[in-house]
């Protein structure tokens, strides 16, 4: 029997675009399909090893056991729904119930700028009129009119959607696209995990989180100034959120990569980043952060919010030059007091109740 079993797996794993996890995925959504009554389907699961999107799901899964506790989760990621993956498109087709909550991932996956989230969005939109449905926040940016469009028309279509933007603009501009449907501004659910954690060990030095992305605004050469002339008087260290770990292994093991991610943040005196992430990193280890600008506004509107939450740790720096005085304006002052889970209280432990009302 074990021989036959290892002759089909050997078999699936050959099928293009296919993998023994889709396999697994496959089996388990059915097991849940068939014993689950209550369920929340969680579409645009990642599937890479980005830590800020692991974060979200993570933090997200940790709402759904904190105030959905009744219902079963069922994850999907974009690619799977997409490509119907050994059937799953059907398969959720044919057994979700009218009752059941639909939720996507948060992130910026309301754009056109790359990747299928938005391309999943709009399918499972259309698909599932009859179920409830939540977007977790989200940065909206779009380079195209016609796509802006198309997005709008099939958003507006459902009737029972709520819509979350993650920053001023964002939610700006959702409110002009979605004007058939409940928009709120909301923080990033990685927000919650600020004030859940507290670190005592010594710190010395400058942490830089860069990205090394289309998405960078100040120049690599500017970078390297900046970085020469804080390493002259202080040990400086390097950290990406982009691991180089496989992203089942990343899942699996994800809690503690993550809390030993925010213990790294926790060793030194200052960050300096253009990384959303990077900052939220930085306030959940209770360290002051200065933050680069990137050339679209998801780092400098969501810097907006963390300054009125958190004054005196979260600096803006519109170039190199100005970064290098922040840092040591940042070096020269104490520790500032150990950051409340506002955003945990104030929001997400209220979230459910919103939704309740706007659906």
């Amino acid at each position: 029997m074990m021989d036959n079993l290892r002759v089909k797996i050997g078999w699936l794993r050959r099928l293009p675009g296919r993998t023994v996890t889709d396999i697994l995925r496959v089996c388990r959504l059915k097991k849940q399909l068939e014993s689950s009554t209550d369920k929340i389907v969680y579409f645009g699961v990642p599937e890479h090893s980005n830590l800020g999107d692991m974060a979200q799901y993570y933090c997200i899964r940790r709402f759904f056991e904190k105030y959905y506790r009744e219902y079963t989760v069922i994850d999907v990621p974009s690619r799977n729904y997409l490509n119907n993956t050994f059937g799953i498109a059907g398969l959720l087709r044919e057994n979700i119930a009218e009752s059941d909550l639909i939720f996507f991932q948060s992130g910026y996956c309301t754009q056109d700028l790359g990747g299928r989230e938005e391309e999943m969005h709009r399918a499972v939109i259309r698909d599932f009129p009859q179920n409830r449905m939540v977007i977790l926040p989200q940065t909206v940016f779009f380079r195209s009119e016609e796509n802006r469009q198309l997005t709008a028309r099939v958003y507006n279509s459902h009737p029972d959607m709520l819509f979350l933007a993650r920053d001023r603009l964002s939610y700006k501009t959702a409110l002009q696209m979605f004007n058939r449907l409940p928009v709120r501004q909301y923080p990033d659910i990685v927000t919650t995990l600020i004030g859940q954690y507290s670190y005592d060990a010594p710190r010395q030095g400058v942490l830089f989180c860069l990205r090394n992305d289309s998405e960078k605004s100040v120049s690599q050469e500017d970078i390297k100034i900046l970085t020469e002339h804080i390493c002259r008087t202080e040990s400086c260290y390097r950290l990406d959120t982009n691991l180089r770990i496989a992203p089942q292994r990343l899942v699996r093991h994800l809690q503690p990569v993550l809390e030993k991610t925010f213990a790294k943040f926790s060793r030194y005196r200052c960050v300096v980043t253009d990384r959303y992430y990077g900052i939220i990193f930085a306030l959940i280890a209770n360290t002051p952060v200065v933050v680069l600008p990137t050339k679209d506004h998801k780092v400098t509107t969501g810097v907006e919010w963390f300054q009125q939450v958190y004054p005196g740790r979260v600096y803006l720096a519109e170039d190199a030059y100005r970064a290098v005085k922040m840092v040591e304006a940042v070096l020269s002052q104490p520790l500032p007091p150990f950051n409340e889970p506002y955003f945990e209280k104030e929001y997400y432990a209220k979230l459910r109740q919103l939704i309740d009302q706007s659906l």
